[in-house]
């Protein structure tokens, strides 16, 4: 599984439940906390999720990839 995978699992976990914790995508792709951030900093980065307070969500008009 590859980076752009990892992004997809996190966009379509978005797309089914609009707001995630890190606590929540830990247990879906099972990675470090710290590995988790850096891929939402990524998603943040590129406009795709948004940070909330205690999570991400996706970006207003944002489509999974």
């Amino acid at each position: 599984m590859n980076e752009s995978d990892r992004w997809a699992i996190i966009l379509d976990v978005l797309t089914k439940c609009q707001f995630a914790t890190v606590k929540a995508l830990i247990k879906v792709l099972d990675f470090s906390p710290a590995t988790i951030r850096r891929y939402i900093d990524k998603l943040h980065e590129n406009g795709q999720v948004r940070k909330d307070f205690g999570g991400i969500a996706l970006s207003n008009g944002s489509l999974a990839v």
